[in-house]
């Protein structure tokens, strides 16, 4: 009797939600490709979603731990990430100009095991090399469509296209014709989705790209899940006898800090400038202030911008010089300020970015 066990799945955080992570799923449309569809369907596996993770789930023999249609040496499961949430990249620490052109790509070719407090003992889909455990946009490739154009510097033979993971899937071989300058590729009909390099006798010319006619249309990223033959590496899903292994992949953002600007216009002659500016709950102080009439603007170092916001932002007029609030002495002008919004955030000097906050007394 067959029975359905998790093969693996991935789980999605994002440091902006906090202990809440439910909502960040939301921020994403997780869309297989068409091909994965037929290979979840060939294969006797289903998809689910949870409050925070994509389960995959494989029919097994006997209830075991083997699969019963076993995948093959280049099975790739293919989930297109389409985000809902247009603020997304105001708020998450990554380069706030969008893709320009590019995708973000992520697979479980190499072991990444996150070495954050945050996040442990799980597998992060990033490259072995990458230098913290959260996206930061190293990841994004060029994303091209099956007809485009690449320059050749010099003039070459032995000209490849070739797919960064699979050595035998070689798309295009100009064998001894020279190729220089801008060259058009015309590989429709001829390439699977996904990673790809340009060489010249084994040697790569310029960056990997991703090729996919539908990595441009809106499409934020990729996440492809290799069946990584070879060694029984922590990586894979299923060992080379096709037991499952069911590891726990993550995608990891981290939240955005910004420098946050309050300017502050008091209306009210009964009020005296307010000079004094805290977070109660967070170790954060604001700069002495710039006050210019009845105006004051106070700035911070940088915050983490969080969906839950920070309470007991307190302005105030300092009596008593200590450098906290006292409510004995210090004269309070508003107890509970307002949080920036996510919906504008300022690009500075690089790589400042301000967000702020208007408030009239």
């Amino acid at each position: 009797m067959s029975q359905f066990k998790k093969i693996y799945s991935i789980q999605f955080k994002h440091l902006y939600y906090g202990t809440n992570q439910n909502d960040f799923i939301n921020d994403f449309d997780i869309i297989p490709s068409l091909d994965t569809e037929v290979i979840l369907k060939n294969y006797g596996m289903v998809m689910k979603q949870t409050s925070d993770s994509l389960v995959v789930l494989g029919e097994t023999i006997s209830g075991g731990t083997q699969l019963l249609r076993a995948v093959g040496a280049t099975t790739k499961f293919r989930f297109y990430l389409k985000l809902k949430t247009k603020t997304f990249h105001n708020f998450t620490d990554i380069p706030l100009t969008g893709n320009d052109g590019k995708i973000y790509y992520f697979n479980n070719a190499e072991s990444h095991i996150p070495g954050s407090g945050d996040l442990t003992g799980n597998l992060i889909l990033l490259s072995a090399a990458h230098t913290t455990d959260y996206v930061d946009g190293a990841e994004r490739l060029e994303a091209l469509p099956e007809l485009f154009i690449k320059n050749i510097p010099s003039s070459y033979n032995q000209v490849k296209i070739e797919d960064v993971y699979d050595s035998s899937n070689v798309v295009f071989d100009s064998g001894t014709t020279f190729l220089a300058g801008d060259i058009q590729f015309d590989l429709r009909g001829k390439v699977r989705p996904g990673r790809y390099k340009l060489t010249q006798s084994g040697i790569p010319i310029g960056n990997e790209f991703y090729i996919d006619s539908k990595a441009g249309s809106g499409v934020f990223g990729v996440i492809e899940i290799l069946e990584v033959h070879g060694s029984n590496a922590p990586y894979k899903y299923v060992d080379n006898t096709g037991t499952i292994i069911n590891p726990t992949y993550v995608l990891a953002f981290k939240n955005r800090s910004t420098i946050w600007k309050y300017f502050v216009k008091v209306n009210d002659t009964m009020i005296l400038p307010p000079n004094s500016l805290r977070i109660g709950n967070a170790p954060v102080s604001f700069s002495t202030p710039l006050v210019s009439g009845s105006q004051a603007i106070f700035t911070s170092l940088e915050i983490p911008l969080l969906h839950k916001t920070y309470q007991n932002i307190i302005l105030y007029q300092m009596v008593s010089d200590n450098g906290v609030y006292d409510s004995g002495t210090d004269i309070a002008v508003i107890l509970n300020m307002p949080n920036p919004s996510v919906d504008i955030v300022k690009p500075g000097t690089y790589p400042a970015v301000y967000s702020e906050i208007f408030v009239y007394v």
